[in-house]
């Protein structure tokens, strides 16, 4: 199972029709997206950066209890979870419509994780957004572009992926953490035998700032592309239906930093 919610760079099972490995040798670094200088922000505006920051990064003492459901264009899985139930108990699969084999996959597999609330907090967003540049709308949101950062924990061809997307965030001058991110394709990019022509990546996020935690509540993936004269396109909706924060007691805290996975 590859990388999905939480930090994903490219959606594996969504683009199964190419091998990143030859595409590295086909495109080269001529194809990347330009690099994003890196600028401080506004100083009126750090403050609430820090804090929107800070929002991502896992509490020990907060876990969440969620309800979830995955569609592709052929099926639909939803399941909850709730670490507060025994053990056997905590992760219910509620309903599943339709065959499709790789949205069943990365549902089985969120399913399994010891900590799977892990997958909603976006947990390295201070990291990827390292190169940055900041402009303001006129409503007062401020927008952030930034080229996502690789880290070493990234399995090869997600960490090469990222030199190829642009990221973008949305801070509201009405709230204290990110609304959403967005990573993007900056333009067609040629691989051995056919193109990725899109892979866009949405996030929407809520916070709970009584909690100090920001988490996903929506996912996207639209990704199209070419091999053999075929146009093939994938896409995954994540809708988070319900979610409750709530301060751990010691029998139900776990591991909310999963090191295993790739995140935004």
């Amino acid at each position: 199972m590859g990388a999905f919610l939480g930090g994903l760079l490219l959606p594996r099972e969504a683009l199964a029709f190419i091998d990143v490995r030859q595409a590295k040798g086909a495109a080269g670094p001529a194809g990347a997206s330009p690099e994003v200088a890196s600028v401080q922000p506004p100083l009126s505006s750090q403050g609430r950066i820090e804090r929107a920051l800070r929002l991502t990064k896992p509490v020990d003492t907060v876990r969440l209890a969620f309800e979830v459901e995955l569609k592709s264009s052929a099926a639909s899985r939803r399941f909850s979870f709730d670490p507060r139930r025994p053990e056997v108990k905590r992760t219910q699969m509620l309903s599943a419509v339709g065959r499709d084999k790789t949205l069943e996959d990365l549902t089985l597999g969120w399913m399994a994780q010891a900590a799977p609330d892990a997958r909603l907090v976006p947990d390295l967003l201070r990291t990827r957004m390292a190169n940055s540049q900041y402009s303001k709308a006129e409503n007062g949101d401020l927008l952030i572009r930034f080229a996502p950062t690789a880290l070493p924990r990234d399995a090869e061809d997600l960490a090469w992926m990222a030199s190829y997307l642009d990221g973008e965030a949305v801070l509201p001058a009405s709230e204290e953490g990110f609304s959403s991110i967005r990573y993007r394709l900056a333009k067609p990019l040629q691989v051995s035998g056919g193109a990725l022509r899109r892979n866009d990546q949405s996030y929407q996020l809520a916070s709970a700032p009584q909690f100090g935690l920001s988490f996903i509540e929506a996912f996207s993936i639209e990704a199209r592309g070419q091999i053999a004269f075929r146009t093939i396109e994938q896409s995954l909706n994540v809708q988070v239906l319900a979610v409750e924060p709530f301060f751990a007691v010691r029998s139900s805290r776990g591991p909310l930093r999963d090191k295993a996975l790739p995140r935004l």
